[in-house]
């Protein structure tokens, strides 16, 4: 047994070591950690408990407001990972349906769920090319009315036509060279959301911001605006993506600082 006393300061490092001898210990029959703040459910501390709960059957975690929440949101058990794949400005129509003919046998009984994008011209012979495939239909925009002259832009019952499931909002190339902005995200998505497509919402920071130390206060504030207005039930629907500003030099340095995003 492991007792800290009432206010204690006990560093995430610690707990997770204590959860590491735990689960070298044979017997264990009962687990019960105390009261948890949500600010500390993050990263390798949530992936921690998250294995503790596989290990003992009777683990029990007390917490505070909000922190069941956050550790379900994170826990791979709970939430599926998605490979999404954003073809951006590419492939013809037959150049698409070729690709998806040689990705559809290699795609099958996956523990993600994988989804293509190809740009809109290309939807149709998609979802053509992906019948009896497991493969799911993304799109690369969606706007926010159901019709209207808006030149150049899609509509959600267009996509639903054309059996799409997800659809990309917010990407990195859509704020930086087209003038979208966390209001017209978040337009978007709920958009999306009332037609039943899941929106890959992507936040991200400049590489300027980046350098400037302001990266979590910069995506932290997307996040929130993107999802103004949304239900808790709407929330839980939505796929975020962190699709950071960034140029090709900067490239390099964009595994670390994921990592590190995530971690927070």
């Amino acid at each position: 047994r492991t007792n800290v006393g009432k206010g204690e300061d006990f560093p995430c490092d610690r707990l997770l070591a204590l959860i590491s001898e735990i689960q070298k210990t044979e017997g264990i029959e009962r687990i019960r950690l105390g009261s948890l703040e949500p600010r500390i459910i993050t990263g390798k501390l949530a992936e921690g408990l998250a294995k503790m709960d596989k290990f003992c059957p009777h683990f029990h975690l007390s917490l505070q407001s909000g922190c069941d929440k956050t550790l379900k949101n994170m826990n791979r058990r709970y939430r599926k990972t998605i490979i999404a794949g954003n073809w951006k400005m590419n492939m013809t129509p037959s150049e698409t349906a070729k690709l998806i003919g040689e990705l559809k046998p290699l795609i099958a009984n996956e523990a993600c769920d994988v989804v293509v994008c190809p740009p809109a011209c290309c939807l149709a012979a998609a979802k053509d090319a992906l019948c009896g495939s497991e493969i799911h239909l993304g799109a690369q925009n969606v706007h926010w009315e159901k019709s209207g002259a808006y030149t150049g832009e899609v509509s959600t019952a267009m996509l639903k036509e054309l059996g799409v499931e997800y659809v990309i909002v917010g990407h990195s190339e859509r704020r930086q060279y087209f003038g979208e902005t966390d209001e017209t995200v978040n337009k978007r998505a709920r958009a999306a959301l009332a037609a039943d497509i899941t929106p890959i919402i992507c936040v991200g920071e400049t590489l300027e911001q980046r350098e400037s130390g302001s990266t979590a206060e910069i995506v932290s504030a997307q996040v929130n605006k993107a999802l103004c207005g949304m239900s808790e039930a709407d929330a839980e629907r939505v796929v975020l993506a962190y699709e950071p500003i960034w140029d090709g030099r900067a490239v390099r340095v964009r595994a670390e600082a994921e990592v590190r995003l995530h971690d927070r």
